[in-house]
């Protein structure tokens, strides 16, 4: 109807102003964060510890708005609906590292532990990193108000079944169980969590952070006791190459059939598998079949184009922008490169490796990333006979 049609109009207005407020005060704030290093670092002259102090405060309501923008950029993408994931292999030990170092000042200034418990040996995360960021500043920026001085905070990962469990552990203030559904509704603040007038918020960080986990299939949740502290977790998929790409190449397609493109997808089969197998440790496979991916990668040159390596197949998928013609030009110059190009390994020297290639394009082959995927295999299995 023209009213729901009119409600869209002003809610896109909405998001749109959001936005572009947003994006304005970034700006400002971006310079005036450059402008504080600089006169902290001394550059400008010398900083009494006095000085120091005041440097301290502007710094920590200059990362404040920061989050804030984040936050309100955040919800206008997803009123608006284009909330996008741009998920890639993430190594969350490192990341979670270097979102801690980002608190250092605010904790520093109230006397708060905060260190990582991480599990050794994870497998990678699948997941949208600027996202996650978001996820984990929130969560620990959260932590952190509510947690008072000589407090700890704690980040642990682990595994559980398929997923990576994060959790964010503070000695803070805790709260009811009655309570705890309602911090994740969006602008809902719980009183008795205020630390009378010191603690300040909109109540759209956890409300985002749900959002955010949902969207890459997790769940979010806390545990807390009141006067005790509250621990916040939430789950993420590990890493799977043949999610990950069937994900990625589904969206491509889709790319494709808007603009009335074409993409292909390339598949590179070690030829003569069995024989490297019967020669071979799995870490020399390994080995090799990381030296043709670079190949692969370097012969295709684009960095729009995704190339990946199934090791347990011995074999190198990519998708590629491309038609036809194109994906026979690219198929050619990775077989070739692949036979002008010498790996060598430390104990077995030289290894000759030859490549069996196969290409299919949207939609001349095929309309859906399934239907390719499976014509693929069945044409890779058939020239293996």
């Amino acid at each position: 109807s023209a009213a729901n049609e009119r409600l869209k109009e002003l809610d896109q207005m909405k998001s749109d102003f959001v936005a572009n407020v947003s994006h304005e005060l970034n700006t400002p704030l971006a310079t005036s964060k450059y402008l504080l290093s600089v006169i902290e670092k001394g550059i400008a002259g010398a900083v009494t510890p006095k000085q120091k102090e005041y440097l301290l405060l502007i710094q920590n309501n200059i990362d404040r708005l920061t989050r804030l923008i984040d936050n309100l950029l955040n919800l206008s993408r997803i009123e608006s609906g284009r909330f996008e994931l741009r998920k890639e292999k993430i190594d969350l030990p490192s990341l979670i590292k270097e979102v801690i170092e980002s608190f250092k000042i605010s904790t520093e200034a109230k006397k708060i532990s905060l260190k990582a418990a991480v599990v050794s040996r994870l497998p990678n995360l699948y997941a949208d990193k600027d996202r996650l960021t978001q996820v984990l500043v929130n969560l620990i920026d959260n932590a952190i108000k509510f947690t008072k001085e000589d407090g700890r905070i704690i980040v642990s990962v682990d595994l559980e079944n398929e997923s990576m469990r994060v959790g964010v552990c503070d000695t803070g203030s805790g709260i009811s169980p009655e309570d705890a559904e309602k911090l994740f509704v969006k602008f809902q603040r719980i009183p008795q969590r205020m630390d009378a007038k010191k603690v300040k918020g909109t109540g759209l960080g956890l409300s985002i952070a749900k959002e955010i986990v949902e969207a890459h299939g997790g769940r979010i949740w806390v545990e807390s006791e009141p006067c005790v502290g509250s621990k916040f977790l939430f789950t993420l998929p590990v890493y799977n190459e043949q999610g990950y790409f069937k994900e990625y190449f589904e969206k491509e397609i889709g790319k494709a059939f808007d603009s009335k493109n074409n993409v292909s997808l390339l598949a590179f089969d070690l030829a003569g598998i069995m024989g490297l197998k019967e020669r071979l440790t799995v870490e020399q496979m390994d080995f090799v079949l990381d030296q043709i991916c670079k190949i692969a990668k370097n012969s295709i040159r684009r960095p729009a184009d995704l190339v990946v390596e199934f090791k347990d197949e011995g074999r190198i998928l990519v998708v590629a922008e491309a038609d036809r013609a194109g994906a026979a030009v690219l198929v050619d110059r990775v077989v070739k490169d692949v036979k002008l190009h010498k790996i060598k390994d430390k104990k077995l020297g030289q290894i000759s490796v030859a490549v069996r290639a196969v290409a299919l394009t949207f939609p001349d082959d095929g309309v859906t990333a399934h239907e390719l995927i499976d014509k693929l295999y069945l044409t890779l299995e058939k020239k293996k006979r």
